[in-house]
């Protein structure tokens, strides 16, 4: 009886050695796919990693073109703003310009319109001077011949006097 029992023990052991291994490769093999469903999860999450790198690379570039379109946006807009300053500085100054000179022929005019009535005041006042002078020498003229006139009636009333005391008529004129 002893071979027996030593035979069911080898068997049972067998048996146990038999399950112990089948146990082991179940074991082996599940965490085979443990490995396996955590390289997948690894290499899916470092997808998911690299594409949300990619779409914050490609968001930050899409940042920095907008940026920089904008920055070129404002600069030719800041261009435009200048160039119209500068058209409207220049209008100004020819404008400027052109006023100075109106403003320097009218004074060249107002000059020569102040020139022009100093010369007319000139002659007016040359004019009435010779006309007083002339008229001064009217009346001395005038005085003068008055003066003849009276000396000549005086002679005629003398001569009057001494004819009618001659016996004379009286009538003598002296023009």
């Amino acid at each position: 009886m002893l071979p027996e029992i030593l035979n069911e023990q080898e068997l049972e052991e067998r048996e146990k050695k038999k399950q112990e291994k089948v146990e082991k490769k179940e074991k082996k093999a599940e965490d085979k796919e443990k490995a396996a469903a955590k390289a997948a999860e690894d290499k899916q999450r470092k997808a998911e990693a690299a594409q949300k790198r990619q779409e914050a690379k490609e968001q930050r570039e899409s940042e920095a073109a907008k940026k920089k379109e904008d920055k070129a946006k404002a600069a030719k807009e800041n261009e435009k703003k200048k160039a119209e300053e500068l058209k409207h500085k220049e209008e100004d100054a020819a404008r400027k310009k052109e006023e100075e000179a109106e403003a320097k022929e009218a004074a060249k005019y107002a000059a020569e319109q102040r020139r022009i009535n100093k010369e007319e005041e000139k002659e007016r006042k040359a004019q009435e001077k010779e006309e007083a002078k002339q008229a001064k020498e009217a009346r001395k003229e005038e005085e003068r011949k008055l003066k003849e006139h009276e000396k000549r009636v005086r002679k005629a009333k003398k001569g009057e006097k001494e004819l009618t005391k001659k016996g004379g008529s009286g009538l003598l004129c002296c023009c």
